[in-house]
């Protein structure tokens, strides 16, 4: 932590106070090398609080801290820590910024593929951007930008077969995933707790034989999952439960480019998730035309 008055010359102050309250303190936070335990590449003055967004590398994690002053304390969100998670054991996204625009705040930040560079690391791509808000309650989301609609290049016609064998029902048309698309729609979340195998969402077909369920529970809790094929069982890798107060009906908006994609309901950003393969273009929709309806896509530009 560091101040200026002028930019070029600096003093170099305490690292503010960090107060987890009942959050479990990263483990390398006790390890001799400490540096590798958090990264608070993005601060941000909101309203009258300042908001970083606090990166942690061993779980490419990135999650909010508060305080009242730049030098602190900063404390953990108490609602929407897990700004940006990766619950399973693959890395998603990481390196959230800032970027302040004329008429708003908006976060940057990567997505990350499961494919290799030939150097040893992931290869990443710029995510879309999403816009920063702070509601009432001074709690950080993460929401869909409208610049985004600019991806919006050419409406495709969408069918979804009737006769399928399962609850996925697939488009008759393969879609220019390897562009990118945008996919929205309508979905009725089912009510109290009932089985993952009964949610409404969204199929994507994967190269290989394989792909990946997106399924959306009661509260707009959301699996992302693997499977072999449209009838196979699911097996869940990331769950993400907003604390954001869904309705029964929500909209959702798929944005998919290869193999990374991201997912939105009323337009809170859930979670961004990177296929096992690249996408081969059929998607289908989980669920009869009463709970999945008003599907549109675009490919994107």
């Amino acid at each position: 932590f560091g101040e200026s008055t002028d930019g070029l010359h600096w003093e170099a102050l305490p690292a503010p106070e960090l107060i987890w309250n009942d959050r479990q303190i990263p483990d390398a936070m006790e390890a001799a090398d400490s540096l590798t335990a958090m990264e608070a590449g993005a601060v941000e003055k909101l309203g009258d609080k300042y908001y970083a967004m606090v990166g942690l590398p061993a779980a490419r994690a990135i999650r909010t801290m508060i305080a009242a002053e730049p030098a602190g304390p900063f404390t953990v969100a108490a609602k929407n820590y897990g700004l940006m998670e990766n619950s399973g054991q693959h890395s998603h996204t990481y390196f959230a910024r800032f970027l302040r625009v004329t008429d708003g705040l908006l976060v940057n930040h990567h997505a990350i593929t499961r494919r290799d560079n030939g150097r040893g690391s992931a290869i990443c791509y710029f995510a879309p951007l999403k816009e920063a808000l702070v509601d009432r309650e001074g709690t950080l989301w993460l929401a869909y930008w409208r610049g985004n609609d600019q991806l919006k290049k050419q409406a495709v016609p969408l069918a979804f077969s009737k006769g399928h064998t399962g609850r996925v029902r697939l488009a008759g048309e393969n879609l220019n995933t390897a562009r990118g698309i945008v996919v929205e729609g309508v979905l009725v979340l089912p009510e109290g707790e009932k089985s993952i195998e009964t949610w409404p969402g969204l199929y994507i077909a994967c190269d290989d034989g394989q792909g990946s369920n997106i399924l959306v529970g009661a509260d707009g809790v959301t699996h992302f999952g693997l499977v072999r094929g449209p009838q196979a069982s699911v097996e869940t890798e990331d769950r993400m439960a907003r604390e954001w107060p869904f309705g029964q009906t929500v909209h959702f908006r798929l944005l998919l480019k290869e193999s990374v994609l991201e997912f939105y309901l009323d337009d809170i950003y859930i979670q961004s998730y990177s296929l096992p393969t690249a996408a081969t273009g059929l998607i289908g929709v989980i669920g009869s035309a009463s709970e999945v309806s008003e599907v549109t896509a675009w490919t994107a530009g």
